[in-house]
C-alpha cells in the first residue's frame, strides 16, 4: 500500500512529462536572451508572494488543527512546516531583483510594475485552495515550483544566450 506522500508524488509525476516539455520550450526558445527579463519578472511575481502565502497556509492549518468541529492532526504538522518553509523562502525575491538589475533593469522599475494577470491567477488560486479547501493543497504547488533545474542545463542555456 502506498503512503499519502507516494500517491502525491505519483500524481505530480503524471504532469511532469508535459510540464517538462513546456518548460524546455521556454528554455530553448530562440529569443530567450531577449525574453529572459520578462521571464524573471514573472518568476519575481510568484516568488515575492511565496513567504506570505506560506504564512497564510500556516495560519489556516493552525486554525484547523485547533478547530472544535473536526480532528485534523495533519493540519498541525502542516502549520509548523509552512512556518519553517516561509522563513527559508523569505528574501528570495531579492535574488530576482539582483538578477534583473544585472541585466540592466532597475529595481524600482520592477517594483512599480503590476504582476502579470496569469501570475495573479496562479497565486490567487493557491490562496483559494489553501484557505477555502485545505492547506494540504499548497504542497502540490510547492512540489512543482521547487523542482530544480540541472546545473549543466543552466550552463548550456547561459552559453547559448550569453546571459551570465
Amino acid at each position: 500500500m502506498l503512503t499519502q506522500s507516494q500517491r502525491l508524488r505519483q500524481t505530480i509525476a503524471l504532469t511532469r512529462g508535459p510540464m517538462t516539455a513546456l518548460i524546455r520550450e521556454v528554455w530553448m526558445h530562440p529569443r530567450l536572451g531577449e525574453l529572459y527579463p520578462e521571464f524573471l519578472f514573472a518568476i519575481f511575481g510568484v516568488t515575492s508572494t511565496s513567504a506570505s502565502l506560506m504564512r497564510a497556509a500556516a495560519a489556516r492549518a493552525a486554525e484547523l488543527a485547533l478547530g472544535d468541529s473536526v480532528d485534523d492532526p495533519l493540519a498541525g504538522m502542516l502549520a509548523g512546516y509552512y512556518l519553517e518553509h516561509a522563513e527559508e523562502e523569505t528574501g528570495h525575491e531579492q535574488w530576482l531583483l539582483d538578477d534583473l538589475q544585472s541585466l540592466g533593469i532597475a529595481r524600482e522599475r520592477v517594483l512599480e510594475r503590476l504582476p502579470y494577470p496569469s501570475v495573479a491567477a496562479l497565486v490567487g488560486t493557491q490562496y483559494y485552495w489553501t484557505l477555502h479547501v485545505h492547506p494540504l493543497a499548497f504542497l502540490g504547488y510547492i512540489a512543482v515550483l521547487e523542482s530544480p533545474a540541472q546545473m549543466e542545463f543552466l550552463d548550456e542555456v547561459s552559453e547559448r544566450t550569453g546571459i551570465r
